[in-house]
């Protein structure tokens, strides 16, 4: 797994991500071009879409981090970071990481998702994550 390029990584786990979204009821779509940092589109049973920005990395320690690039305020774009190693999915609102996570860079455009911080909140986990969309949603429309 380590030979894989960064490419094939990503890939490996927006299918992963596309099948479990898929299993939960979740009708997805892959953009044309990923050029606007969207790399996977969902419909969630109740209607409403939601863009995926999807980090993928072979966790080996908790002071791993995933990197995320500026995106913007929305209550309906998520971060999506998988674990290649375990095959865990932390499924983040947006608002989440742009408030709880450091930003690092020139201009302050990057935010850095570290492992720990996703280990300590269990309700982004695999099917609690899931589930978490949809409460998520509810609350705000």
């Amino acid at each position: 797994m380590r030979d894989l390029s960064s490419t094939k990584k990503g890939r490996i786990a927006e299918l992963a991500i596309t099948e479990r979204l898929l299993r939960f009821g979740f009708e997805v779509f892959a953009p044309a071009c990923d050029d606007a940092g969207v790399d996977l589109v969902a419909k969630i049973p109740q209607g409403i879409f939601i863009e995926l920005q999807i980090k993928a990395r072979i966790v080996w320690r908790d002071t791993d981090t995933f990197i995320i690039n500026e995106f913007p305020d929305d209550c309906t774009f998520f971060v999506a970071c998988y674990d290649l190693r375990n095959k865990n999915l932390f499924l983040l609102p947006g608002s989440v990481v742009k408030s709880s996570c450091q930003q690092i860079g020139k201009k302050g455009n990057w935010y850095v998702i570290p492992h720990s911080f996703l280990q300590q909140h269990k309700q982004y986990k695999n099917l609690n994550g899931l589930i978490h969309i949809n409460d998520y949603l509810d609350s705000i429309f």
